[in-house]
């Protein structure tokens, strides 16, 4: 337990001397710890039962609550800047995510470890096997994508071809080229290594002024948040992403006008209706 705490507190220190402590960063590593326990299980180590049971005893500091949200205006601007880098896959993977409000790793997916003895069928880098991740097998002839959630299983389900930004970046890919996964780092040949994608979309980012306080992981809330100001409810909203509970599509939404706007269009026509009849 000692070596957690001492873990999660270096991983949350200061990146810079008298700066805020990075919560976030630390939460998240315990999170990866978490995570790990799970994959224990098929590769069958001893401890990981104890590990899980002091993970489940534990109890950090939870972030706060991120506030912000990727703009159409900031996807636009990174997929042009994408574009131009040689990175056709980032555009894509950004377009994608803004567009449908899927989650970064359900679009590119993520390495797991293999399990002991486990064939090395697939894709595999070291002792990783990548999976999840969207391939072009995903979108059928009519470009629709069906597709199972990583968190809930739930099936989601979106029409690409109603997505002129997302069309635009697939069109760029060549037929002979539209096999096995979507997103494939240029450099590589393959699925991007774990953290690579976050790194280099970063790159792209600061080269495209977008500011550094905005992640690639806010396209969920800024899709999310653009779908309730063109006036879609919250409950259609949720059913699209995937989500099970109503009040976790209510937290991605962030800052959205649509309601708002809506009802004081209402107030304003009552309002002269009122005066029209005094």
């Amino acid at each position: 337990m000692s070596d957690l705490r001492r873990w999660h507190d270096a991983a949350k220190w200061p990146k810079v001397e008298a700066g805020a402590e990075r919560v976030d960063r630390a939460h998240k590593f315990i999170n990866i710890i978490r995570r790990l326990c799970g994959y224990g299980v098929a590769a069958e180590i001893p401890e990981r039962g104890r590990l899980a049971g002091i993970l489940d005893e534990m109890r950090y500091k939870q972030a706060e609550r991120r506030r912000v949200k990727l703009e159409l205006d900031h996807a636009e601007a990174f997929a042009d800047k994408a574009i131009e880098m040689g990175r056709l896959s980032l555009a894509i993977g950004t377009m994608v995510q803004f567009e449908t409000g899927m989650r970064q790793r359900e679009v590119i997916g993520e390495w797991r470890p293999l399990a002991k003895d486990e064939p090395r069928t697939g894709i595999v880098l070291n002792k990783l096997r990548w999976q999840r991740g969207l391939t072009w097998l995903d979108l059928s002839r009519d470009l629709i994508i069906q597709k199972a959630t990583t968190k809930t299983g739930a099936i989601i389900s979106h029409d690409l071809k109603l997505m002129p930004s997302v069309m635009k970046v697939l069109e760029m890919v060549p037929m002979e080229k539209r096999v096995g996964p979507l997103i494939i780092d240029e450099d590589a040949g393959r699925p991007y290594a774990n953290h690579a994608y976050a790194r280099e979309w970063h790159l792209v980012a600061r080269a495209a002024g977008i500011p550094d306080h905005v992640w690639n992981s806010d396209s969920r809330a800024g899709a999310i948040t653009e779908a309730e100001n063109a006036g879609a409810e919250l409950d259609l909203i949720r059913g699209a992403v995937g989500h099970t509970q109503l009040s976790t599509t209510a937290r991605y939404s962030r800052g959205a006008i649509g309601k708002g706007r809506k009802i004081a269009e209402l107030r304003q026509g009552h309002e002269e209706h009122v005066g029209n009849v005094s």
